[in-house]
């Protein structure tokens, strides 16, 4: 009977860990001044991210969310335009501690916002109560944590839930009906963002409008649309997607394209180009009969790339054409209509030259190699770009950075190498990237054993080897799972004396792709103890053996080159004589060192000692405390 409770009750826990929504765990922000001082503008952290807006757009929506109490805004505009896009970059820009996004249908009341029925087989009735999204942005709001709620197409509620909002928007006050009793919950107003996305399927009641800023999205300029597009395809294929897209502006269709839909038509016209583009554009863009006949309508009168002459005929491949002071050649008509590719070359002759955009190449690996690769994520632009800026040396292709390599494996292109990573290579890889990667770690670190080994022990989730001369732990989080064997040169024991050490560290990890919501992974746990134990900050209890320890430190810091080096000794039992004997150990390492007045006072209770690089007066200073 015990067992079965047991167990239901961790099923029950497990459930409501289920149930929270996805929410972005940036770092504690730095101090208010210093936030302040660092942070982008909006504008700026937008442009940089390759969300397009203008700048007055950016400016007053940065002053209404810097404003005091309850932030809350209505994005008004038809789907695709970015209106969610831009509530997950705010919350970045913001450093929010939780977004918590839900998607409205025509069901969705007051009720279905505060509370959430979930099935629960220890009541009586098999369900049972849950906080709905609106109660949890309230409650972790009222607990200091920096909250963003999205409620996406607030439209298609019904019309009391905005009677719901009134008393949040005003007060951040929301109240509960639960177990017959009544629970007001109030969150800390500054705390708060909230963004209502609307299609414009129905109106908001007045009283909701009134206190919501309204921010309008309506198609971004077509000039706009094309620098985004020369971004990401050669010059041809940009100017040809920004016409179909002015088109669907300027046609009236349903809904613009999106700029979704244009890189997917543009990606079929770089692997298509023979395919007619009457067929791309109904694939990929046109999706109704009506919106389809506006269209070639519409191409028909209007002039393509601000000049042209135009045919008569069936489908809208012949609009696309640039008109003849354009281009100097024509393409052959074809039955079928006008391939993708005709249009493209005509395109390329008229207009002035690029460079040609390249693609990195596909290398020989040999799969078969023994113990496989030591990496392996897809080939995406973040990957190859934290590649080329901060891990490797360029290779006499596109196709080899450093150790890394494209290649063709299982049908996939990807990333791999075939030499183990250091801990650092793979660090950035892992913070920087969104894909799943997974990679192997050869390394070496420097620890004080076996102080350093008993903290990795006790912070370990899980120890698979334990012996005197090597350990492994294995560890895991939200977002990957890691395998660390840490080999040391020499035998140790729990209460042996303490040594500064190289230890080798071999790392396999499994990084998952990065939840859409979140713009961060969980920081590694074992790897990232082994960093921050392999600095020359180091702290530790004085004893009979501190003296050559903190030399050996000083010693093989300096040896790797590093100048931050700041040694606190605890409990050390200060007294002139051992402040002298640590001066004269690393003076006879060829070091200068001052023993600062601190140390003098001969009646004042010393126990401990700090001990660091001063690089100005290239000298180690000691100093009692």
């Amino acid at each position: 009977m015990a067992l079965a409770q047991e167990r239901r009750k961790k099923e029950k826990e497990a459930e409501e860990a289920a149930e929270a929504p996805p929410v972005v765990h940036p770092p504690p922000p730095p101090p208010p001044q210093q936030q302040a001082d660092e942070r982008k503008s909006l504008y700026d952290f937008l442009r940089s991210k390759g969300y397009l807006t203008d700048r007055t757009t950016a400016e007053l929506l940065q002053s209404a969310l810097e404003m005091p109490g309850v932030k809350a805004f209505l994005l008004e505009g038809p789907p695709g335009v970015g209106k969610t896009s831009l509530t997950e970059l705010i919350a970045q820009w913001l450093g929010a501690d939780g977004y918590i996004y839900v998607l409205s249908t025509p069901n969705t009341d007051e009720d279905t916002l505060l509370y959430k029925f979930v099935p629960d087989e220890n009541t009586k009735s098999g369900i049972r109560v849950a906080e709905g999204p609106v109660t949890q942005a309230v409650k972790r709001a009222a607990k200091g944590e920096k909250i963003v709620l999205v409620i996406d197409e607030f439209d298609k509620t019904r019309p009391s839930a905005d009677a719901l909002l009134l008393d949040l928007l005003q007060n951040g006050r929301i109240t509960l009906y639960l177990g017959g009793k009544e629970d007001v919950v109030k969150a800390d107003p500054n705390n708060l963002y909230i963004f209502l996305t609307s299609n414009n399927t129905r109106e908001l009641s007045e009283p909701l409008a009134r206190r919501l800023a309204r921010v309008e999205f309506g198609p971004l300029p077509t000039s706009e649309v094309l620098e985004l597009m020369r971004a990401k395809f050669e010059e041809p294929i940009a100017l040809l997607l920004a016409q179909v897209y002015d088109d669907t502006v300027q046609a009236g269709l349903r809904k613009p394209a999106t700029i979704q839909e244009l890189i997917q038509l543009g990606n079929a016209l770089r692997k298509t180009p023979n395919a007619p583009l009457d067929r791309l554009l109904r694939m990929y863009v046109v999706k109704y009969d009506d919106d389809w006949e506006k269209l070639k309508e519409y191409v028909k009168n209007r002039n393509p790339y601000s000049f042209a002459a135009k045919k008569e005929q069936e489908g809208v491949a012949e609009n696309y054409k640039p008109p003849p002071g354009l281009a100097p050649q024509e393409a052959a008509e074809k039955q079928e209509g006008t391939a993708a590719g005709d249009l493209l070359n005509m395109l390329g002759q008229a207009l002035v030259r690029r460079p040609e955009a390249k693609e990195p190449e596909a290398q020989a690996v040999s799969e078969a190699k023994p113990g496989g690769f030591t990496f392996k994520a897809p080939l995406t632009d973040d990957v190859y770009t934290v590649i080329a800026k901060t891990v490797a040396e360029p290779g006499e292709t596109g196709g080899v950075i450093g150790k890394f390599k494209v290649a063709d494996v299982g049908g996939e292109r990807v990333l791999v190498a075939e030499e183990p990573l250091t801990i650092g290579e793979f660090l950035k890889l892992y913070e920087q990237t969104r894909v799943p990667v997974e990679g192997y770690i050869e390394d070496q670190v420097y620890m004080v054993v076996p102080d350093d080994l008993r903290k990795l022990l006790e912070n370990a989730k899980s120890v698979k080897y334990f012996s005197k001369n090597a350990i492994m732990i294995r560890d895991w989080n939200d977002d990957a799972e890691e395998d660390v064997l840490i080999e040391l040169p020499e035998p140790f024991t729990r209460s042996g004396p303490r040594k500064y050490l190289p230890v080798k560290v071999k790392a396999y990890v499994k990084a998952k792709e990065l939840d859409k919501n979140s713009y961060m992974r969980s920081s590694l746990s074992t790897l990232g103890q082994l960093v921050a134990l392999s600095s020359c900050r180091k702290e530790f209890d004085g004893g009979a053996d501190y003296i050559p320890l903190v030399a050996a430190i000083a010693k093989t810091c300096m040896a790797r080159g590093i100048s931050d080096i700041f040694i606190r000794v605890y409990k050390a039992k200060v007294n002139k004589q051992n402040v002298e004997e640590l001066g004269k150990a690393l003076g006879a390492l060829g070091f200068n060192v001052r023993i600062l007045s601190s140390c003098n006072d001969e009646q004042r209770r010393i126990d401990g000692l700090r001990i660091y690089l001063n690089e100005s007066k290239n000298e180690f200073d000691i100093e009692c405390v």
